[in-house]
Formats: C-alpha cells, structure tokens, sequence
C-alpha cells in the first residue's frame, strides 16, 4: 500500500513539477500564501512567539513584516521544492551558485582529515545544496544526514530529489558507521548536516546563548568529527533573488572563548558546534524572513537536563 501511495503522491509532484517557474510562483503568491498565513494560520502563534522572543528590540510592526516576508519564502520553499523534482543537475546549478567549493577542496586535502563536515541551516533553500556533491574530486564523497519522514511516500520522494546528483544519504544512526568505513577505505567524506534545530530530549548535552535564548544544540556531528578527526565548515546561503541563491563555504574555526586564558575558566565540549550555531545567528540576522521559524526550536528547557 505505502507504494502505491507513494507512486500516486510522486505522479501528481511529477506532473506540477513540469510547470514553467512563473506559474510555480503564482501558485506561491495566490494560493499558498493567503491559505497558510491566513486561512490555515499555519503554525502562526508558534512563528509570532519564536520572532517576539528572538529579536525583543523589534517593534510589533517590524516583526509583522518579517511575519509576512517569512510566509512568502516559505511557499517559495514549497514550490521550489516541488520544481526540484525535474530538475537537472545543471538545472540546479543554474539556481544555485556555489562559491569557495575549490578553496574548500583544497583546505580538506591539506588537512589530512578523512571527514569534512559541512553544516547547513534551514535557512533560504537547503534542498539545492545537494548539487555539491557533483563539484567534489571523483576521489573524494559528499553524502548527507538525513531524518526519516513518518510519512513514507514524503519520505521516499525527498530522498530522491537529494539523490538527483548522486549524494548518498545516512540516517543518524548509520553516520558513524559510514564515517570510519569511507576513512578505512581511504575515502574523503564531505558529510553534510543540518543541526539548527532542536535536539530530542535524550541529547541535550550542551547548552550555548543563542538568539536571545538558552539554547539546547544538536552535536552529533562533532562528536563523530572528534572521533575521527575532521575540519568544518558552513554553507552560508543567501537568496540573491527569487528562485537564485548563491551558497558560499565558510571555514569555522573555534570561537575565541572556546579555550579560554584563564586556567579556571570552563572550556567548551562542542566549540566547532558552537561556532556553526553563531554563523548560522549572524545569517539569520541578515535576513530573518529566511529561516524555519515553523519549528518548535526551544520547547526544551535547562532544568531539564538537572
């Protein structure tokens, strides 16, 4: 049954996909837009509570209009996502331009490290940087973490469309096990992974400010990087204009508090984790309307964890 459905669900995906980009936005605009700010009020008091508390100095009308530019990215996201199922590799490249991917190759090979990771946020469009995995040397693998969907037949088709440059995709549990076969094989790995949001309640390990909050972060990443070793880096991504964004990679290097003068002064478990948490703070306030504040991103308190 669940392939029947899923057959069912990627015809219908397949065919709107085939529709030119200009209808793909009027289909953003005149439809989804009003029908999810207005009519459904998709998760409206969770985003008006997540921007309140994030940016306190905003006045009411400043957060509104971010409200209402994030319901637009947010429908463009859903259209582009739909689109991407048609789409070529050179189409995406045409969408997406990549910037610093030799200078990130080469920092990778000096290093002599059998892991780069390479964070991403849900910010602006996340799904094209799948198209890294076709820049990389033929020697070298660019896979990506992913979380199963409940929904099987959404499920099947997003691991498609992260598939169309042939990136393989691991779930959290088979990373570490992906990891350190690609390094006994002698394999570099560019292992790409999105760790913005909040973890579950039986990994909030490390706890950093961030967005006006105490905030719980996801840290699988680094510590499967501590294990092997590993460089990182982020992808930060900026919409350069409806339906282009160009994605650069940024070297991450430890915060300056991450090894502190002082003998006594604590020193970070996770500074690559929180390096990439602040880069993704400094994207996030150039541009608030482009990031997922649908999530419930701090439901998760300290006290929990005492």
């Amino acid at each position: 049954m669940n392939t029947i459905v899923y057959y069912l669900v990627f015809s219908l995906w397949w065919l709107l996909s085939l529709l030119p980009w200009r209808l793909h936005y009027v289909l953003s605009d005149a439809v989804l837009y009003p029908l999810f700010r207005f009519v459904l009020r998709y998760r409206r008091r969770l985003v008006r509570e997540n921007l309140a508390t994030s940016f306190p100095d905003k006045s009411t009308e400043e957060l509104r209009r971010i409200e209402a530019r994030f319901y637009h990215w947010l429908c463009d996201y859903f259209v582009e996502l739909i689109k991407q199922a048609s789409m070529s590799r050179e189409d995406i490249l045409r969408h997406m331009e990549f910037v610093g991917v030799d200078e990130c190759v080469a920092d990778f090979k000096a290093s002599s490290q059998p892991l780069c990771v390479v964070y991403l946020a849900h910010y602006a469009n996340w799904e094209w940087f799948t198209a890294f995995s076709s820049l990389v040397p033929k020697e070298h693998v660019a896979a990506q973490i992913y979380h199963p969907l409940h929904n099987k037949a959404m499920d099947r088709i997003l691991l498609r469309n992260r598939s169309i440059c042939g990136a393989p995709s691991f779930t959290m549990n088979e990373t570490l096990r992906a990891v350190l076969t690609h390094r006994r094989e002698g394999r570099p790995l560019y292992l790409g992974c999105i760790a913005d949001q909040s973890p579950k309640a039986n990994a909030l390990h490390h706890w950093m400010p961030w967005l006006n909050h105490d905030t719980a972060v996801i840290t699988g990443s680094e510590t499967i990087g501590q294990k092997v070793g590993a460089i990182y880096y982020y992808v930060d991504v900026e919409r350069v204009k409806r339906g282009y964004y160009r994605a650069t990679m940024r070297r991450l290097e430890a915060p300056s508090d991450a090894h502190p003068a002082a003998d006594d002064a604590p020193v970070s478990k996770f500074p690559m984790t929180e390096a990439y948490m602040n880069a993704v703070a400094e994207s996030i306030e150039r541009d608030p309307a482009l990031w997922l504040w649908t999530h419930r991103r701090w439901k998760h308190k300290r006290q929990q964890t005492q």
